[in-house]
C-alpha cells in the first residue's frame, strides 16, 4: 500500500492532469446512472470517518456480476473523508490493475462508483496542486491504457445499495 499524505501535508507543484485515458460522470439526480449490467466488472468505493475521529475506506468488486474481492482498511485519524475518498479509488485502481494484469491483449470494461463529487470534480480539473489527485489520476491513467475505465458518481447512502441488486 502507498500511503496518502494526512491532513495539510497533501500538497505539491501544480502538475498537469489534462490528458486522461479514463471517464469521469456526475449524473443529474434525475438522470439513471451508467447500468453496471454492462460492464464486466463493478467496482463501489467509499471513504469516511466516525465520530471517534477514526477513518477509513472500502472497496468491493465484482467481476461478471460475481462478488470478487471486498477490502477495508483503516487510516489514521488525521485523513479526512475526502481523503479516504481517494484512498479507496486509488486502491479500487490498484486492485483493478492487478487483477486485469493478463498477457492476453483483452481490453476490459469496468466502472467504478464513487459517492464523492469532490473526488470527481477534482479528477476533472486540468491541473491539480494535491499529491492525492496526482496519485489517483496517475494510478487511472495506468489502468486505462488498456481497459476502458468509468468513475461514475452515485448519491451516498442509498446509491451503492440500489445499484449492487442489478447486478
Amino acid at each position: 500500500r502507498v500511503a496518502i499524505t494526512a491532513g495539510n501535508h497533501d500538497q505539491t507543484i501544480p502538475t498537469d492532469i489534462s490528458i486522461k485515458n479514463y471517464h469521469l460522470l456526475i449524473s443529474p439526480k434525475d438522470m439513471t446512472p451508467l447500468d453496471p449490467r454492462d460492464y464486466i466488472i463493478t467496482t463501489y468505493t467509499d471513504g469516511s470517518k466516525h465520530k471517534d475521529d477514526s477513518t477509513g475506506y472500502g472497496v468491493i468488486i465484482f467481476l461478471d456480476k460475481e462478488h470478487y474481492i471486498t477490502e477495508n482498511y483503516t487510516l489514521s485519524k488525521h485523513h479526512t473523508v475526502f481523503q479516504c475518498e481517494a484512498h479507496a479509488l486509488y486502491r479500487a485502481s490498484k486492485i483493478l490493475t492487478d487483477i486485469l494484469s493478463t498477457p492476453d491483449s483483452v481490453e476490459y470494461r469496468a466502472i467504478i462508483y464513487t459517492d464523492s463529487q469532490a473526488l470527481i470534480k477534482s479528477l476533472q480539473k486540468s491541473h491539480t496542486s494535491n499529491k492525492t489527485i496526482l496519485m489517483v489520476h496517475n494510478a487511472l491513467n495506468s489502468l486505462s491504457t488498456s481497459n476502458l475505465i468509468s468513475v461514475e458518481w452515485i448519491p451516498g447512502r442509498n446509491g451503492h445499495s440500489a445499484l449492487i441488486p442489478l447486478l
